[in-house]
C-alpha cells in the first residue's frame, strides 16, 4: 500500500499532493546502529541544526526521505 502526503492551509482546506510517503525502513539515509538501534544520517539533518545523525523508527517518516536503490 502506497502511503501519500496530503497538504493542509492548518484550518478546514486539505489537498492531494501526490507525494508520497517514504518511511525509514525503506529509506536510504537510515542504517543500523552496532548497539541494535537506527539512525538517520540524511545530510538534511545537520542542515537543519539538529544532529549530524539521530536516532530513528522504521515506521517513522520524515520529509526528506528518499527511496533506497534496489539492486
Amino acid at each position: 500500500m502506497t502511503e501519500h502526503i496530503v497538504g493542509t492551509d492548518g484550518h478546514e482546506g486539505h489537498w492531494y499532493t501526490g507525494e508520497e510517503i517514504v518511511r525509514c525502513r525503506d529509506c536510504k539515509h537510515m542504517y543500523e546502529e552496532r548497539k541494535g538501534g537506527y539512525s538517520c544520517g540524511s545530510d538534511q539533518w545537520s542542515t537543519a541544526s539538529l544532529m549530524p545523525a539521530h536516532e530513528v523508527t522504521p515506521e517513522g517518516f520524515c520529509a526528506w526521505g528518499e527511496h533506497r536503490e534496489v539492486s
